[in-house]
């Protein structure tokens, strides 16, 4: 049951994330603080029963670092190569999922994103007056999200390959 709540929620905050980024290229402040606020209820929920949360991130430690490594990309929306809407995203995103898949998320979504700003420089080159500025990032990163997260089953040679990575010491 619980993790058909989560799933629910995460799922609708996502596609309302994505139609809002493709169809405006915004993603609206008070989506993210729903968001961030309906996890941090979901993470007290479970601190305070002593349980490890069945699916996204798997308590405070693991949801802290990915919402901080999330905002460190606050240096590339002062730089101006992203929207301020994907680095809250970002951060929330992380909030959410956790480190791993968080990472495995920025990673794909980032190189859908990369594929999707290479097709835009051609088609801007081909037809410059029906030219549509910026990529939906936080779409991208939804997409990531969901084909990482939620259709990588856990007994794939993908989830081993990848947990035999991240829990290998350095």
């Amino acid at each position: 049951m619980r993790n058909s709540l989560w799933w629910a929620l995460y799922s609708a905050f996502s596609i309302w994330v994505a139609y809002s980024d493709v169809r405006m290229r915004r993603v609206p402040n008070n989506l993210l603080v729903i968001g961030a606020v309906a996890q941090v209820l979901w993470l007290i929920g479970f601190s305070l029963s002593d349980t490890v949360p069945p699916v996204g991130a798997q308590g405070w430690n693991d949801a802290l670092p990915a919402f901080a490594l999330g905002m460190c990309f606050v240096v590339c929306w002062k730089l101006r190569v992203m929207g301020a809407g994907d680095v809250k995203f970002l951060a929330v995103q992380g909030l959410m999922l956790g480190l791993r898949p968080w990472f495995t998320a920025l990673l794909l979504g980032t190189m859908l994103c990369g594929l999707h700003a290479l097709a835009q420089l051609l088609f801007k080159r081909l037809s410059p007056a029906h030219f549509r500025r910026g990529a939906p990032y936080a779409a991208y990163l939804v997409l990531a999200a969901v084909v990482s997260v939620a259709f990588t089953p856990s007994s794939s040679p993908w989830c081993s390959w990848c947990s035999s990575v991240w829990s290998t010491p350095y």
